[in-house]
């Protein structure tokens, strides 16, 4: 007896899909596209209704819609919390809740969250104070470019905080933040220059001090 023959083939097995099937999955595609931008654009309302609240200083008001956009991990709004907390506007301040607010907004990458949960680890509020931590934290977020998490990297490699000195890394870092016109960086870049003997470090310093001073930083 011959073996009966499917009448199918399994989807499984199929090289290519069907004109009808290609249609479909563009139409489920085009409906997720479509339900993503919805909700990212409710997003940005309810968070522009949130500053707007925390501006006017109805922190209840936006207490509350800024913890329904923290449940979908949206980066400000865990970082508007975190400064809540840390400045007790309108709640009990709490250190502690404002890093544990910074730690869930740097896992979504945040260079800010990055660079504040650095300062925290420097001065050992909320939590553990560890310089080495610091330096991880400022090294993520300048990683993405923030110029304020350069400057510390290269201050902590100037002083040796968490890291062993390293002049050299000290002045590589000043110099990214101060290519972003950074004033401090400026400052400390000017401060190391002055004290060199050549003729056009010596130029740069002084550029590098007219610049922070345009922006409102003077020597100390």
């Amino acid at each position: 007896m011959s073996q009966e023959q499917p009448t199918q083939v399994a989807h499984a097995h199929s090289s290519r899909e069907t004109p009808v099937g290609e249609a479909v999955e563009s139409e489920r595609q085009d409906v997720t596209k479509t339900a993503l931008a919805a909700k990212k654009d409710a997003d940005v309302t309810l968070l522009n209704r949130a500053l707007q609240a925390y501006d006017e200083r109805k922190y209840d008001v936006a207490l509350a819609k800024f913890l329904i956009l923290a449940k979908a991990n949206n980066v400000n709004a865990l970082l508007s919390l975190s400064a809540m907390y840390e400045n007790g506007d309108g709640i009990p301040q709490n250190s502690t809740i404002a890093r544990n607010y910074l730690v869930s907004a740097s896992q979504q990458g945040s260079a800010e969250a990055d660079f504040q949960l650095g300062n925290l680890y420097l001065e050992g509020k909320g939590g553990e104070k560890s310089a080495e931590a610091a330096v991880e934290h400022f090294r993520r977020a300048a990683l993405k470019g923030k110029a304020e998490a350069e400057a510390a990297l290269g201050l902590a490699y100037e002083m040796g905080v968490g890291v062993k000195r390293d002049m050299i890394a000290a002045i590589t870092f000043y110099e990214k933040a101060a290519a972003q016109k950074l004033p401090d960086a400026e400052l400390r870049l000017s401060n190391i220059y002055q004290s060199d003997s050549d003729p056009n470090t010596q130029k740069r310093a002084v550029s590098l001090l007219q610049d922070a001073s345009n922006q409102g930083l003077t020597a100390a």
